[in-house]
């Protein structure tokens, strides 16, 4: 129903009510590609899977008829059509019962004993026997056998009355359908003369079907065949290279540098875009099946080391005697394919695809292109060395080994703006300025894009200015063209400026001088449109609509902003059926542009979803705006508008269902504000009609929010300025509710003031009641709550003010007008006023900690003046214990950080953690080491209120909470001061008694710990648990405490287990079944997503108490696990971990009975498959990939609520794959299994490329990958010698790149394009590579983590996305290797050569550049986060594992205090933009190279940019100084 009017209304209406939600909200599977195809249907990778010399004819019929007969029948309009398609079933049927009959597998089948006498195969015979049992089986499992089973005993007969048209086709055809049945026609006859066609039978079969219009599928489905029959058997290939040439050149027939014959041929085309776009759909569809099936059978033989011949063909793996000789010669065909391909050059198909708007496509025909140009010189071994000298002068940008040429670069500048990869467009826009060939309109087109309308418009007006197109020397309709482009840009700069003045005098002053000019009237009317209706001149928009003679010679923005025009003037005349009317042509028009980019990406898409949202509040508004008053002044007119206005709000606004009005609306759409301007633009206008100034207020504030969140501060001035004129226009009477609203307008103006300089401006605007603040200051309790009581003072302005001063407070701190007590003061000002405000309770707390950090620096300074050493951390526990104000500061943060967890989650990641550890820093001081009983008497005074304030709060604080801090409090378990072990222990027994199915396994290594101190702790834990279970009478959740130590024996020795022979690679074990009433299906799986938390909207005061918060902080639906699979899999790795399979059933399934066999298989009641890693670790530590993994949770957090970016239309989907590490004991532990995925090495081995010649060694990866490779391995060694033993680094990093890099070019990036035939789903899986590939470079520069070798790296092989595991060596601890990993992250040629044509430059620079600017700007939380890891005393952050197993107290010893806090230090600095990564080597190894090796230690000190640091990382990542450092393992030359 794709062409039915009512049913794309219906689901435009659907569209328009679910909303424009941000596409980064929805995550990365939301961009179908492939699935949406014209050409492409379910079953395009099986017709992929299965060339013709592959296949046999009767798989061709059985999917011709299952799959696109039935349909086309079903379909069919006429009783004539439905003869045409049954003739065709009928004749595939015929030949599927000859297949039947003779093959030997049915021959021999006791089952069709009924058809062994009979010989006749002809339809005609068929009357008086049924299909085999075969055939019936077949037609069964396809779901068709009652629809086709009567075409068996039909008798219709074809007669050819008109012969097929002769070529071309194309240039005279009046419709897609017409052109590809002609087409196809002329090859079925051609087919059938020829004696050597294979499959002509098949083809006759369908020579009816074709000819229906509900038989185009069928046509689509044969017509790869029908090319490869032509071009293999016929004389045809000159005819079908014209055909497709023909349909290519179509989409640019009228360009003047046209000069080939076939575009003058197609130049009488009469086909409208749609129709134009599906036969160049089919074209590519063709292109890409054949160029699969031959690339793939290269492949395929050149693995099994066939070799190639000419006469005969590769049989199926089946065949009957009778169907021999209709396989294909597959030489044959592969050569054939490869000619014709030849003859259709990249450029002609990447224009052909960017004009019909398939503009991935369009940019990968330009790419691949480019490294045509460079194969010979590159991939064949026998080019000459001098060649390949020049090879570094011809690269692209950012490492790229393909060069674009500048001819290209103003297309795929194009493409790449509309795909919205802003960042590879501004790579692209360097290396088009550095070319010199990139002019004004190229920037103009740049800044455009990227949503610098300002920049956009002084272009405009500059190319206008200096009359460019008057001297172009094109003829008047060509300038005039040009001239319009040139406006068309201009009032579209204007109009998302919101210069709708400018908009209406520009385009009044070009009608003028150009009347009775309709082309022009119709290129500017439409902007003019918008304009007047956004300002309300009604009486102009009228006249606009009205002059526009045809709205079908607009272009589609035109027509909708026409459209748009006329539903707003309907409202107006307050005419409901002409606002009805207007809003349908409207989204008729939005639909028809949103079906032209559905095919592409979700984000493509969007600008068209924000249509249809606003054509949706249109909707919903117009039967209450129809009926408000108008006109004149009547009795009762103001209360008609007051009621119109309170309609308005509470059946618009609030939409009746509270949860998903306009606020939560626009919060679930784009942050951008020049993005979502369609709505709001809209929403301005309907609070006007509504007389609502408090509407139109509120919406001016939130577009003024979201400028200045985009740091767009001119656009933020002027709609604040117009929320504050809209709020002043109310009566007094109504000025006070909404005082909260001028509250606020006047907050986000102190904001813009402060955030562009004028501080003092901004607290001036805050600060109006400074006497007022000074006034509750001197206020005593008493006198402050009756100066507060709500009969004085209105709650809602004690919290505005609240809310100032708090701002003000914090901008004081900032700049240092005011500090110490002055301060605290004012913040406890903002807590006496709102005492449950969880933001100023931890805007006192984190003012109280700086404080006591000041103090404690300030003791340190004072003891090494004394002489007291240089021990920091001896220093700063002695200047903590001695300072009787540290303490106070300290057991005040504490407080203040309590207080904002009772009240709020949204800085939970930040106080917890950092409660914990001033609480842990001060009670782990021993009192005896002070020399002063009154000092030993004031510390453990302090300590006590300290482990009191916890006691107390513990109960307080959900026990959501604390799960978060799970590793924190189980690694002081152990502690020193025996109340706060105490006060652990009942922390944690809380949490495992209110969250047992989650917590029961982060507290598994505790009671399996091989100490067994703690081991006693753990099951002390569980037993009280337990009890308390037992106490409220849930023995379920007590039997399932009970059961899981069963549970973790059985994993743990699962782990431990090796076979005997290192051969094995499976083995069977008796699947655990629980020894108590639980069994596996009550436990929670250990997977991300259902032990891992995810914040609510807000926390619930409360619900600690009663534990029913908790569960909503955990998904409610996870699959359980029925049971463990007996077949346990050995992994190829050193370690020999386990993969252990669980089958997944819903939750709150029934368990069928089972026998104990069936019980360990997959069952027809399973949802699936869980898949799990079970491990133990030789020397690694497994905590640590569990800590680095909470860590990666809280920077994904970060990661999805900044909105930081280089453009303003641009916010990267950046994150970091994480997934479940469960420790069961100190050296064993369960992960989850991330699927899909296979390793960098690998994927690099299995690439190829296709471009390079079949016999050179550098076509494909396996020989760059083969570590076995001795010549290889010798030949790093040799460069790497170099520089060890001869000293001389510059040599070794040139003979790294002779030796190393040029005969191993890299392949990557033709994985992506073969894995992902889709170019949607290529362009949005390399885009995902890079973006995670940046996202893991920023983190793993920040915690300092190694041993990045390339199986430590996986890929996503279903969306390309960049995965890293094993986190065992952090910290830096890559420098301590006997090969120091001396570069930042890995960022080797072939993850560069997959980023694409602008290589690191682009996608891969702007994402990093996201992220470190994400790091920084968070950087205190993540230190938060960070330090309590360093802290652990449990985990021994360096390799050697001599003291894991030893006591808590010996465990962190004083080195390794210092290593944390050297950790802390290094991370602190990178946060900072201090590039500290040093080079051991340089000290070790003296140069002999002339080069003096001084590392400038300002270097170490002076923090960079951002854009510097990022510029630094990627050098050092990627210079081939630093690569050939590496260990051999490594393998930096992948």
């Amino acid at each position: 129903h794709e062409q039915d009017p009512e049913c794309r209304i219906a689901l435009a209406i659907c569209l328009g009510e679910v909303g424009a939600i941000d596409p980064n909200l929805l995550g990365g599977n939301i961009d179908s590609g492939s699935q949406t195809n014209r050409i492409g249907d379910n079953h395009e990778a099986w017709r992929l899977s299965e060339p013709p010399w592959k296949s046999q004819i009767h798989r061709y019929e059985l999917a011709l008829v299952t799959k696109h007969l039935v349909v086309a029948l079903k379909a069919a309009p006429t009783t004539q059509d439905q003869h045409k398609i049954a003739f065709a079933i009928q004749e595939v049927l015929a030949s599927l019962e000859s297949h039947a009959k003779f093959s030997a597998e049915i021959r021999n089948s006791p089952n069709d004993d009924d058809d062994k006498d009979s010989n006749q195969h002809s339809p005609l015979a068929k009357s008086e026997k049924k299909l085999s049992l075969w055939l019936m089986n077949q037609l069964a499992q396809a779901g068709v056998l009652e629809v086709i089973e009567p075409f068996s005993v039909t008798n219709y007969k074809h007669q050819n009355i008109v012969s097929s048209k002769p070529p071309p086709f194309f240039a005279n055809t009046s419709s897609y359908y017409a052109w590809l049945t002609s087409w196809c026609r002329h090859m079925i006859e051609r087919s059938n003369e020829n004696e050597r066609s294979r499959w002509k039978t098949l083809f006759q079969s369908c020579r009816s079907a074709i000819r229906s219009a509900s038989g185009t599928s069928v046509a689509e489905f044969l017509l790869p065949v029908l090319v490869l029959d032509s071009i293999c058997f016929g004389d045809d290939e000159k005819t079908v290279v014209q055909e497709m040439r023909d349909v290519l050149s179509s989409c640019f027939c009228s360009d003047t540098n046209s000069q080939t014959t076939h575009q003058q041929n197609a130049a009488n085309i009469n086909l409208d875009n749609d129709e134009r776009q599906k036969a160049v759909n089919a074209i590519f569809m063709v292109i890409d099946t054949l160029q699969i099936w031959a690339d793939k059978e290269t492949e395929e033989r050149h693995r099994s080391k066939s070799k190639l011949s000419s006469s005969k063909g590769r049989s199926p793996k089946k065949s009957a005697d009778h169907t021999t000789e209709l396989n294909w010669p597959l030489d044959e065909s592969i050569i054939c394919i490869t000619e014709l391909l030849d003859k259709l050059d990249l450029p002609l198909l990447a224009r052909a695809a960017s004009f019909v708007g398939m503009h991935a496509r369009s940019l990968r025909y330009m790419e691949m292109e480019a490294r045509r140009r460079i194969a010979d010189d590159v991939f064949n071994d026998d080019v000459e060395t001098d060649v390949r000298m020049k090879d570094n002068e011809n690269r692209g940008p950012g490492g790229s080994i393909a060069p674009l040429r500048a001819i290209d670069l103003g297309l795929i500048q194009t493409l790449l703006g509309q795909l919205n990869d802003f960042d590879a467009l501004t790579a692209v826009a360097r290396e088009y300025s550095r070319l010199g060939g990139r002019d004004l309109i190229d920037q103009v087109h740049e800044r455009e894009v990227q949503g610098d309308w300002s920049g956009a418009l002084q272009g405009y007006e500059q190319m206008l200015q200096m009359k460019r197109v008057n001297q172009s020397g094109l003829n008047g309709t060509r300038v005039e063209e040009q001239s319009l482009e040139l406006q068309s840009g201009l009032l579209r700069s204007l109009l998302e400026l919101g210069q709708l003045e400018s908009v209406l005098n520009q385009v009044g002053g070009i009608f003028s001088q150009s009347k009775n000019n309709q082309n022009i009237y119709n290129r500017l009317s439409p902007s003019a449109a918008e304009a007047a209706w956004r300002l309300g001149r009604w009486s102009l928009l009228e006249n606009l609509v009205k002059e526009t003679v045809s709205f079908s010679a607009l272009d589609e923005d035109g027509r909708y902003q026409l459209s748009l025009g006329k539903t707003m003037l309907g409202l107006h005349k307050c005419s409901e059926a002409d606002a009805t009317i207007a809003l349908t042509e409207a989204r008729t028009t939005a639909m028809a542009s949103l079906s032209n980019v559905s095919r592409d990406s979700y984000t493509r898409a969007y600008p068209h979803l924000l249509k249809l949202h606003a054509l949706r509040e249109i909707e919903c508004a117009i039967p209450i705006l129809c009926t408000r008053v108008t006109t004149g002044i009547s009795e009762g007119s103001s209360e008609r508008e007051l009621e119109t206005a309170t309609s308005f709000r509470e059946s618009i606004i609030d939409s009746g269902n509270r949860s998903y009005g306009w606020s939560k609306r626009i919060e679930l759409a784009s942050p951008e504000v020049v993005g979502s301007t369609i709505i709001l633009n809209t929403r301005l206008a309907l609070s006007r009609f509504a007389n609502a100034p408090e509407i139109e207020g509120e919406t001016w504030l939130t577009i003024g929010k979201r400028a200045r969140k985009q740091c767009l501060f001119h656009i933020a001035e002027t709609a604040l300025a117009h929320a504050a004129g809209a709020i002043s226009s109310l009566p007094e009477k109504d000025r006070l509710r909404v005082v909260s609203i001028d509250h606020e307008i006047q907050m986000q103006l102190a904001k813009v003031k402060h955030a562009t300089g004028e501080s003092s401006a901004a607290l001036m605007m805050l600060e109006r009641d400074d006497c007022e603040v000074r006034k509750l200051l001197s206020l005593d309790a008493a006198k402050f709550k009756k100066q507060i009581s709500p009969g004085v003072v209105r709650e809602f302005t004690v919290k505005m003010f609240a809310k100032r001063v708090l701002k003000a407070t914090e901008w004081m701190a900032e700049s240092g007008l005011k500090g110490g007590s002055e301060v605290i003061h004012r913040f406890q000002l903002v807590i006496r006023l709102r005492p449950e405000w969880e933001k100023g309770n931890f805007a006192l707390a984190r003012y109280l900690d700086s404080m006591l950090e000041a103090r404690i620096s300030a003791g340190i300074e004072q003891f090494r003046v004394r002489g007291a050493g240089d021990d920091v951390d001896a220093l700063r526990e002695r200047a903590l214990a001695m300072d009787t104000t540290c303490h106070r500061y300290l057991l005040d943060a504490m407080q203040a950080y309590s207080q904002a967890l009772l009240h709020g989650d949204k800085h939970l990641f930040q106080a917890l953690p950092r409660m914990l550890t001033i609480w842990f820093d001060l009670t782990s001081i021993d009192e005896s080491t002070l020399d002063s009983e009154d000092l030993q008497a004031i510390l453990l005074r302090s300590q006590e209120q300290a482990n009191t304030q916890m006691r107390n709060y513990m109960k307080a604080i959900s026990s959501y909470s604390f799960y978060s801090a799970l590793p924190q409090l189980i690694s002081r378990v152990s502690h020193q001061n025996i109340d706060t072990a105490t006060i652990v222990k009942k922390i944690l027994t809380r949490v495992l008694s209110r969250l047992s199915p989650q917590a029961m396994w982060p507290l598994a290594w505790l009671q399996n710990s091989t100490n067994d101190s703690r081991a006693e702790i753990g099951s002390d834990i569980f037993k009280s648990a337990m009890k308390h279970h037992a106490q409220q009478k849930n023995m379920k959740m007590h039997d399932l405490l009970n059961d899981s130590k069963g549970l973790f024996k059985f994993l743990i020795e699962l782990a431990k287990y090796n076979p005997k022979k290192s051969s094995v690679r499976t083995f069977s074990v008796k699947p655990w079944r629980g020894t108590g009433s639980a069994q596996l299906i009550d436990f929670v799986p250990p997977i991300q997503a259902a032990l891992g938390i995810s914040r609510a909207s807000s926390h619930r005061r409360g619900a600690s108490q009663s534990g029913s918060g908790d569960r909503d902080y955990f998904p409610e639906f996870i699959p359980r696990m029925r049971s463990f699979s007996s077949q346990v899999q050995v992994m190829n790795s050193k370690a020999r971990p386990k993969k252990i399979t669980a089958f997944a059933v819903a939750p709150g399934h029934t368990l069928p009975v089972l026998s104990k066999n069936a019980e360990s298989r997959l069952q027809p009641g399973d949802a699936g498959e869980m898949h799990f890693l079970i491990k133990q670790e030789a020397k690694g530590d497994l905590r640590k990939d569990a800590r680095v993994q909470d860590l990666n949770s809280v920077i994904n957090r970060l990661l999805g609520a900044s909105r930081s970016g280089s453009h303003g239309r641009q916010r990267r989907r950046l994150q970091l794959r994480t997934f479940s590490v469960v420790c069961l004991s100190e050296d064993c532990g369960i992960l989850e299994w991330v699927p899909n995925t296979d390793s960098l090495r690998n994927v690099v081995s299995m690439s190829y490329n296709p471009q390079a010649d079949v016999h050179s060694s550098r076509r494909r990866g396996k020989r760059m990958t083969n570590f076995g490779d001795v010549s290889l391995r010798n030949n790093f060694q040799k460069c790497q010698d170099m520089y060890i033993k001869h000293g001389n680094l510059v040599k070794a990093g040139l003979m790294f790149e002779e030796e190393c890099l040029k005969p191993y070019p890299p392949l990557l990036y033709w994985w992506f394009v073969q894995k992902f035939s889709d170019p949607h789903d290529w362009f949005e899986a390399r885009t995902k590579f890079a973006l995670s590939a940046a996202a893991w470079s920023a983190v793993g520069h920040v915690i300092g983590l190694g041993d990045r070798h390339s199986e430590n790296i996986l890929v996503d092989t279903s969306s390309g996305e960049c995965v890293h595991v094993d986190f065992d060596c952090i910290f830096d601890k890559g420098l301590t290797l006997p090969r120091p990993e001396v570069i930042p992250f890995r960022l080797t040629q072939n993850m560069v050569d997959a980023f694409g044509p602008t290589g690191y430059e682009g996608t891969y620079r702007g994402g990093l550049t996201s992220a470190m600017t994400t790091l920084r700007e968070h950087r205190e939380t993540l230190l938060s986060v960070l330090e309590p890891f360093l802290k652990d005393p449990v985990i021994n952050w360096k390799r050697q594992r001599s003291q894991q197993k030893q006591g808590s107290k010996s465990a962190f010893t004083g080195g390794e205090s210092v290593e944390a806090k050297r950790s802390i230090k290094v991370i602190d600095g990178r946060l900072r933009g201090i590039y500290n990564l040093r080079n051991p080597n340089m000290k070790k190894i003296p140069r002999t190279d002339g080069v003096v090796d001084q590392e400038d230690e300002m270097s170490n000190i002076l923090p960079l940019s951002v854009e510097g640091q990022v510029h630094r990382m990627i050098s050092e990542a990627t210079s081939h100084e630093n690569l050939v450092q590496l260990y051999v393992g490594w393998m930096p030359w992948i």
